[in-house]
Protein backbone atom coordinates (compact mmCIF):
# COMPACT_ATOMS: atom_id res chain seq x y z
CA UNK A 1 0.00 0.00 0.00
CA UNK A 2 1.15 3.59 -0.67
CA UNK A 3 -0.70 5.13 2.42
CA UNK A 4 0.27 4.25 6.00
CA UNK A 5 -1.17 2.10 8.18
CA UNK A 6 -4.15 3.91 9.65
CA UNK A 7 -4.32 2.46 13.56
CA UNK A 8 -6.80 3.18 16.09
CA UNK A 9 -9.64 2.35 13.63
CA UNK A 10 -12.84 2.36 16.18
CA UNK A 11 -11.55 5.53 17.66
CA UNK A 12 -11.71 6.86 14.47
CA UNK A 13 -14.97 5.78 13.63
CA UNK A 14 -16.08 7.24 16.83
CA UNK A 15 -14.34 10.76 15.64
CA UNK A 16 -15.91 10.72 12.39
CA UNK A 17 -19.63 10.11 13.44
CA UNK A 18 -19.67 12.74 16.55
CA UNK A 19 -18.21 15.36 14.34
CA UNK A 20 -20.20 18.58 13.90
CA UNK A 21 -21.90 20.19 11.99
CA UNK A 22 -21.62 16.48 9.81
CA UNK A 23 -19.32 13.40 10.31
CA UNK A 24 -15.93 13.83 9.32
CA UNK A 25 -12.69 12.82 10.44
CA UNK A 26 -9.11 13.92 9.12
CA UNK A 27 -6.14 12.34 9.22
CA UNK A 28 -2.19 13.27 8.71
CA UNK A 29 0.22 11.93 7.00
CA UNK A 30 -1.81 10.00 4.88
CA UNK A 31 0.77 8.88 1.86
CA UNK A 32 3.84 6.90 2.68
CA UNK A 33 6.65 9.69 2.84
CA UNK A 34 8.60 7.90 0.16
CA UNK A 35 5.71 8.14 -2.09
CA UNK A 36 4.62 11.22 -1.10
CA UNK A 37 7.85 13.30 -1.74
CA UNK A 38 7.55 14.02 -5.22
CA UNK A 39 3.71 13.55 -5.91
CA UNK A 40 3.53 17.36 -5.22
CA UNK A 41 5.98 18.61 -7.97
CA UNK A 42 4.35 15.41 -10.45
CA UNK A 43 0.87 16.97 -9.71
CA UNK A 44 2.15 20.76 -10.45
CA UNK A 45 4.32 20.16 -13.79
CA UNK A 46 0.74 17.55 -15.20
CA UNK A 47 -1.30 20.84 -14.15
CA UNK A 48 1.34 23.28 -15.91
CA UNK A 49 1.30 21.44 -18.99
CA UNK A 50 -2.60 20.49 -18.92
CA UNK A 51 -4.12 23.42 -17.73
CA UNK A 52 -5.82 24.21 -20.87
CA UNK A 53 -6.96 21.15 -21.47
CA UNK A 54 -8.72 20.00 -18.11
CA UNK A 55 -12.08 21.52 -16.58
CA UNK A 56 -12.42 25.19 -15.36
CA UNK A 57 -14.93 26.36 -13.12
CA UNK A 58 -15.00 30.24 -13.11
CA UNK A 59 -17.99 31.93 -11.88
CA UNK A 60 -19.17 34.35 -8.46
CA UNK A 61 -19.43 30.64 -6.44
CA UNK A 62 -16.56 28.26 -7.70
CA UNK A 63 -13.46 28.63 -9.68
CA UNK A 64 -10.92 25.87 -9.66
CA UNK A 65 -9.40 23.65 -12.31
CA UNK A 66 -10.06 19.40 -12.79
CA UNK A 67 -8.52 16.90 -14.51
CA UNK A 68 -11.60 15.72 -15.69
CA UNK A 69 -10.47 13.50 -18.72
CA UNK A 70 -7.25 13.85 -19.23
CA UNK A 71 -4.22 10.73 -19.56
CA UNK A 72 -3.10 10.97 -16.00
CA UNK A 73 0.98 9.95 -15.10
CA UNK A 74 2.01 6.75 -13.98
CA UNK A 75 2.17 8.49 -10.31
CA UNK A 76 -1.95 9.60 -10.74
CA UNK A 77 -2.58 6.32 -11.97
CA UNK A 78 -1.06 4.88 -8.82
CA UNK A 79 -3.37 6.99 -6.62
CA UNK A 80 -6.51 5.83 -8.93
CA UNK A 81 -5.97 2.55 -8.64
CA UNK A 82 -5.36 2.28 -4.74
CA UNK A 83 -9.37 4.68 -4.34
CA UNK A 84 -10.16 1.44 -6.67
CA UNK A 85 -8.92 -1.11 -4.36
CA UNK A 86 -11.34 -3.42 -2.29
CA UNK A 87 -8.79 -2.78 0.60
CA UNK A 88 -9.25 0.76 0.53
CA UNK A 89 -13.15 0.49 0.38
CA UNK A 90 -13.04 -1.38 3.30
CA UNK A 91 -10.83 1.07 4.92
CA UNK A 92 -13.26 4.03 4.02
CA UNK A 93 -15.89 1.69 5.15
CA UNK A 94 -14.66 0.60 8.61
CA UNK A 95 -13.65 5.21 9.09
CA UNK A 96 -17.09 5.94 8.35
CA UNK A 97 -19.64 2.99 8.89
CA UNK A 98 -21.11 2.86 5.87
CA UNK A 99 -21.78 -0.99 4.04
CA UNK A 100 -21.08 -1.99 0.83
CA UNK A 101 -19.38 0.99 -0.68
CA UNK A 102 -18.20 1.34 -4.46
CA UNK A 103 -17.16 4.13 -6.94
CA UNK A 104 -18.39 5.83 -10.00
CA UNK A 105 -17.73 3.81 -13.42
CA UNK A 106 -15.59 6.85 -14.47
CA UNK A 107 -13.61 8.74 -11.17
CA UNK A 108 -11.69 10.81 -13.83
CA UNK A 109 -14.75 11.65 -16.80
CA UNK A 110 -17.90 12.19 -17.55
CA UNK A 111 -18.13 15.35 -14.83
CA UNK A 112 -15.66 14.01 -12.10
CA UNK A 113 -12.08 15.09 -11.95
CA UNK A 114 -10.45 13.28 -9.51
CA UNK A 115 -7.76 15.87 -9.31
CA UNK A 116 -8.03 19.99 -8.80
CA UNK A 117 -5.70 23.14 -8.20
CA UNK A 118 -6.77 26.45 -7.20
CA UNK A 119 -5.02 29.43 -7.63
CA UNK A 120 -4.54 32.43 -6.05
CA UNK A 121 -8.13 33.53 -5.92
CA UNK A 122 -9.47 30.50 -6.33
CA UNK A 123 -12.71 29.13 -4.07
CA UNK A 124 -15.29 27.05 -3.86
CA UNK A 125 -19.08 28.34 -2.57
CA UNK A 126 -21.39 26.38 0.24
CA UNK A 127 -22.99 23.43 -1.68
CA UNK A 128 -23.17 20.23 -1.76
CA UNK A 129 -22.99 17.38 -4.25
CA UNK A 130 -24.84 15.05 -6.02
CA UNK A 131 -27.04 12.79 -4.15
CA UNK A 132 -27.13 10.01 -6.77
CA UNK A 133 -24.22 8.24 -9.08
CA UNK A 134 -24.96 8.87 -12.87
CA UNK A 135 -28.51 6.98 -14.00
CA UNK A 136 -30.13 7.61 -10.86
CA UNK A 137 -27.90 4.84 -9.56
CA UNK A 138 -26.76 4.53 -5.94
CA UNK A 139 -26.66 7.18 -2.68
CA UNK A 140 -23.43 9.16 -2.72
CA UNK A 141 -22.80 8.92 0.82
CA UNK A 142 -18.65 9.81 1.76
CA UNK A 143 -16.38 11.46 0.39
CA UNK A 144 -12.32 12.07 0.92
CA UNK A 145 -10.49 15.11 0.00
CA UNK A 146 -6.42 14.55 -0.20
CA UNK A 147 -4.52 17.95 -0.03
CA UNK A 148 -1.17 17.34 -2.13
CA UNK A 149 0.66 20.41 -2.24
CA UNK A 150 4.87 20.54 -1.63
CA UNK A 151 4.30 22.88 1.53
CA UNK A 152 1.56 25.32 2.95
CA UNK A 153 1.08 28.13 5.42
CA UNK A 154 -2.48 28.64 7.37
CA UNK A 155 -2.51 32.13 5.86
CA UNK A 156 -2.87 31.43 2.68
CA UNK A 157 -6.13 29.91 3.28
CA UNK A 158 -7.54 27.32 1.47
CA UNK A 159 -9.02 25.18 3.85
CA UNK A 160 -12.33 22.90 3.66
CA UNK A 161 -15.21 24.83 5.28
CA UNK A 162 -18.35 22.77 6.93
CA UNK A 163 -21.60 24.78 7.09
CA UNK A 164 -24.61 24.11 9.36
CA UNK A 165 -27.95 23.16 7.89
CA UNK A 166 -28.92 26.89 7.93
CA UNK A 167 -25.56 27.53 6.06
CA UNK A 168 -24.00 28.66 8.78
CA UNK A 169 -20.24 28.58 9.07
CA UNK A 170 -19.12 26.26 11.66
CA UNK A 171 -15.33 25.01 10.68
CA UNK A 172 -12.74 25.54 8.33
CA UNK A 173 -10.54 22.30 8.38
CA UNK A 174 -7.10 23.64 7.72
CA UNK A 175 -5.55 22.74 4.83
CA UNK A 176 -2.45 20.39 5.49
CA UNK A 177 0.13 18.71 3.11
CA UNK A 178 -0.46 14.92 2.77
CA UNK A 179 -3.31 15.55 4.59
CA UNK A 180 -6.89 13.00 4.13
CA UNK A 181 -10.32 14.68 5.06
CA UNK A 182 -13.28 11.81 5.02
CA UNK A 183 -16.39 13.18 5.09
CA UNK A 184 -20.10 11.97 5.38
CA UNK A 185 -22.07 13.27 2.39
CA UNK A 186 -25.59 13.56 2.56
CA UNK A 187 -28.13 16.77 1.37
CA UNK A 188 -27.50 18.44 4.22
CA UNK A 189 -23.47 18.16 4.15
CA UNK A 190 -22.83 21.81 2.85
CA UNK A 191 -19.41 22.32 2.35
CA UNK A 192 -16.48 24.17 0.60
CA UNK A 193 -13.30 25.59 -0.26
CA UNK A 194 -12.01 28.57 1.68
CA UNK A 195 -10.20 31.23 -0.93
CA UNK A 196 -6.62 30.53 -1.55
CA UNK A 197 -5.36 33.98 -0.74
CA UNK A 198 -3.16 36.91 -2.72
CA UNK A 199 0.23 35.90 -0.67
CA UNK A 200 -0.05 32.19 -1.24
CA UNK A 201 3.14 30.89 -2.99
CA UNK A 202 1.97 28.04 -4.54
CA UNK A 203 -1.36 25.92 -5.54
CA UNK A 204 -3.69 24.24 -3.56
CA UNK A 205 -3.72 20.57 -4.91
CA UNK A 206 -5.71 18.13 -3.95
CA UNK A 207 -7.63 15.09 -4.88
CA UNK A 208 -11.31 14.29 -4.49
CA UNK A 209 -13.49 10.51 -4.45
CA UNK A 210 -16.89 9.99 -4.07
CA UNK A 211 -18.04 6.73 -2.68
CA UNK A 212 -21.42 5.07 -2.95
CA UNK A 213 -23.97 2.45 -1.45
CA UNK A 214 -27.26 1.00 -2.79
CA UNK A 215 -28.00 0.27 1.13
CA UNK A 216 -31.64 1.49 1.49
CA UNK A 217 -31.41 2.83 4.97
CA UNK A 218 -27.58 3.96 4.78
CA UNK A 219 -27.47 6.79 7.24
CA UNK A 220 -29.07 4.38 10.09
CA UNK A 221 -25.55 4.25 11.56
CA UNK A 222 -25.64 8.07 12.24
CA UNK A 223 -28.20 10.06 14.52
CA UNK A 224 -29.02 12.18 11.60
CA UNK A 225 -32.30 11.81 10.73
CA UNK A 226 -35.19 12.88 7.97
CA UNK A 227 -32.60 12.91 5.54
CA UNK A 228 -34.15 12.85 2.26
CA UNK A 229 -32.52 10.34 -0.31
CA UNK A 230 -34.16 12.25 -3.90
CA UNK A 231 -32.21 12.72 -6.69
CA UNK A 232 -30.86 15.72 -6.96
CA UNK A 233 -27.42 17.35 -8.83
CA UNK A 234 -24.80 19.86 -7.04
CA UNK A 235 -26.38 22.85 -5.39
CA UNK A 236 -24.61 25.29 -4.64
CA UNK A 237 -26.39 28.22 -2.01
CA UNK A 238 -26.21 31.81 -2.97
CA UNK A 239 -25.79 34.72 -0.79
CA UNK A 240 -29.07 36.45 -1.00
CA UNK A 241 -32.10 34.53 -2.83
CA UNK A 242 -32.17 37.32 -5.31
CA UNK A 243 -29.22 36.30 -6.80
CA UNK A 244 -30.91 33.20 -8.43
CA UNK A 245 -32.80 35.54 -10.50
CA UNK A 246 -29.84 37.28 -12.70
CA UNK A 247 -29.06 35.72 -15.79
CA UNK A 248 -25.47 34.60 -14.49
CA UNK A 249 -26.24 32.18 -12.10
CA UNK A 250 -29.28 30.27 -14.48
CA UNK A 251 -27.80 27.24 -14.05
CA UNK A 252 -27.13 27.49 -9.99
CA UNK A 253 -31.15 28.18 -10.20
CA UNK A 254 -31.76 25.49 -12.45
CA UNK A 255 -30.24 22.70 -10.22
CA UNK A 256 -32.97 23.99 -7.41
CA UNK A 257 -35.71 23.40 -9.46
CA UNK A 258 -33.96 19.54 -10.68
CA UNK A 259 -33.94 19.02 -6.85
CA UNK A 260 -37.20 19.94 -5.79
CA UNK A 261 -38.79 17.76 -9.04
CA UNK A 262 -36.74 15.48 -7.66
CA UNK A 263 -37.87 15.74 -3.65
CA UNK A 264 -41.44 15.84 -5.13
CA UNK A 265 -40.83 12.17 -7.18
CA UNK A 266 -39.23 10.44 -3.83
CA UNK A 267 -41.78 12.17 -1.48
CA UNK A 268 -45.46 11.43 -3.57
CA UNK A 269 -44.44 9.62 -6.86
CA UNK A 270 -42.38 6.80 -5.04
CA UNK A 271 -39.81 7.89 -7.53
CA UNK A 272 -41.81 6.39 -10.75
CA UNK A 273 -40.53 9.15 -12.63
CA UNK A 274 -37.01 8.58 -11.95
CA UNK A 275 -37.39 5.15 -12.51
CA UNK A 276 -38.81 6.08 -15.94
CA UNK A 277 -36.20 8.46 -16.43
CA UNK A 278 -33.18 5.82 -15.99
CA UNK A 279 -34.80 3.34 -18.48
CA UNK A 280 -34.51 6.44 -20.91
CA UNK A 281 -31.13 7.28 -20.00
CA UNK A 282 -29.58 3.80 -19.55
CA UNK A 283 -31.02 3.11 -23.48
Amino acid sequence: MIINNIENLDEIKQKFLSAKPFPHVVIDNFFKDEFYSDLPSILDDFYQSKKEDGKKFESDIEKKWGSSGLDLPEKLIAVQNLIKSNDFLSLVEDITGFNNLKLTKNINGRGFSFFHVSEKGSYLGPHTDHTRDRHFGPYHVANIIIYASNSWRPEWGGGTTLYDKKINHVETVEFKPNRALFFMHSPSSIHGSQEVFKNAETNRHSFYYDFYTDDKDPYKHTTLNKISLHSAPHLFYLDKKIDYLKPKNLKYSLQHIRSALGFIDYKFLNQNFTRALRKIVIK
